[in-house]
């Protein structure tokens, strides 16, 4: 073996190529503690365990920089005793303790600097390295994620075999020929399953969600770009009396994340975190949130709380800062006879104040109150740090309603992708990244619902030129 990138196309069967390549290593006489795999999520890891060896190391970039500096893959800590770009820079420091005979990394589209930092100078102690992407599918930046660094690799690594999996098992012709013409990808979808339908819908803002909900055929995931949206639609569902699944990141959840940052705050808790689930539980305004955002490593306990009242420590607020997180202390401070509980009837019981005693100040969550018992499996599942990335209510319904964030990595039989132009700013770039991962989640139909169009420059690269085809269509 030698050193290869990939770029696959949607359902091109990537996860089953480096299975291969790795089993095919093993067969060669290599020794399956040395093969070393870096996947998106801890589930991807699992699975590709599943279709390889046993003793293959598969994980997260972060469990593997755990792993650097400790000398295991650690699931349960590495999360807590580390914040993530520290524990990146203490594994790069170290790095000369790390050999492998074949290093694997799926999703490289979606690396951050610190992770790219790592992962070119593992990819030089490796003797063969196998890199999967899609530069098209590219939608993280909110996470540093940058599809320039998955270029960068192609000269940073030797005598690199650059080579593509162009055939979608996944997409059929029709839908295939719309990515193509409209998206433009890097590599162009050769379908082999023929038929297949596209539809574009124009409706107005007012009633595109409900005539979304209302034309989806059975087995329909509803491709959403918010988890306002996703929410918005799950309430429509409830009050037409539609069945319907619905997934949301479990970081996006306020309770959730409310309220398991209160069990866990004599430990320490992300503080960008808990101000974002707080401000929609009470308390504050979410501008105090976005006045946080320089500050996402930032960890505080039951110790610091004084230091950020007062203005010392490590952060320093203005003025209007300073009462905003005065407020939110206070509103905290009023769940203190929770801190560091851990039981099932305690989680309950604060989960239950905050959704009954007054605390809930938009009206979207109150349908939650119905989910107590699902949302207290997560937060204890969050306290051992045993946690799926995504909240999932599964009625066993025709309808899954998701982000399109949340829909990457599955496919469906149809796809319903709303496009609200009042929530993005369609001329940017990862916007079309972001609808290309939803139209090529569909195994069969396609509906695209579009809430209106604008006369702007075509030749500008932007969602603009998605839009303009399919009023061309309509």
């Amino acid at each position: 073996m030698a050193n290869d990138m990939i770029i696959a196309v949607p359902g091109s069967g990537k996860t089953s190529y480096i299975a291969n390549a790795i089993n095919k290593s093993i067969v060669e006489g290599t020794d399956p503690d040395s093969i070393f795999a870096i996947t998106f999520t801890r589930k991807a890891a699992e699975e590709l365990k599943k279709r390889c060896h046993k003793d293959i190391h598969a994980s997260t970039i972060h469990s593997l920089a755990y792993y650097i500096i400790n000398g295991k893959l650690d699931y349960e800590n590495s999360n807590n005793l580390f914040y993530y770009d520290n524990i990146l820079k203490e594994a790069l420091a170290k790095k000369d303790m790390f050999r492998a005979n074949l290093l694997a990394i799926d999703e490289a589209q979606d690396l951050s600097l610190h992770q790219y930092n790592l992962v070119k100078e593992l990819c030089g102690l490796a003797r063969d390295v196998v890199i999967v992407g899609d530069y098209k599918q590219s939608i993280y930046s909110f996470n540093g994620g940058d599809p320039k660094f998955m270029d960068r690799l192609k000269s940073d690594i030797e005598s690199i075999n650059i080579s593509s999996l162009n055939i979608t098992y996944r997409i059929p012709e029709e839908i295939a020929s719309y990515v193509n013409r409209v998206f433009k990808p890097n590599v162009k979808l050769k379908a082999i399953t023929p038929g297949g339908e596209v539809n574009i819908h124009s409706t107005p803002i007012s009633n595109m969600y409900s005539t979304a909900l209302s034309e989806s055929k059975d087995n329909t995931a509803i491709l959403v770009r918010t988890n306002y949206e996703v929410m918005k639609l799950v309430r429509l569902a409830k009050s037409n009396e539609y069945d319907v699944n619905y997934t949301i990141p479990v970081k996006e959840h306020p309770f959730i994340m409310f309220t398991s940052a209160i069990v866990n705050l004599k430990k320490g808790v992300r503080l960008h975190d808990f101000v974002k689930a707080s401000a929609i539980v009470g308390g504050f305004s979410y501008s105090t949130g976005r006045m946080l955002k320089g500050l996402p490593n930032l960890y505080i306990t039951t110790a610091t709380l004084d230091d950020i009242t007062n203005n010392t420590g490590d952060v320093v607020f203005t003025t209007t800062g300073r009462k905003e997180i005065s407020n939110f202390i206070s509103t905290i401070n009023m769940y203190s006879k929770f801190y560091g509980m851990s039981t099932r009837d305690e989680i309950y019981s604060l989960l239950h104040k905050l959704l009954h005693d007054g605390y809930v100040i938009d009206s979207i969550w109150g349908e939650l109150s119905k989910e107590l018992d699902i949302m207290v499996d997560y937060i204890i599942d969050i306290t051992n740090n045993n946690i799926d990335p995504h909240y999932i209510v599964d009625n066993k319904a025709s309808r899954s309603i998701m982000t399109t964030h949340s829909s990457k990595g599955k496919e469906f039989d149809n796809v319903s992708l709303l496009i609200n132009t009042k929530n993005i700013n369609i001329f940017d770039e990862e916007e079309m990244r972001v609808a290309y991962v939803g139209c090529t989640r569909s195994k069969k139909t396609l509906d695209i619902f579009i809430n209106e169009t604008y006369n702007v420059d075509r030749s500008r690269v932007s969602l603009v030129n998605m839009i303009n085809e399919a009023m061309e269509i309509l």
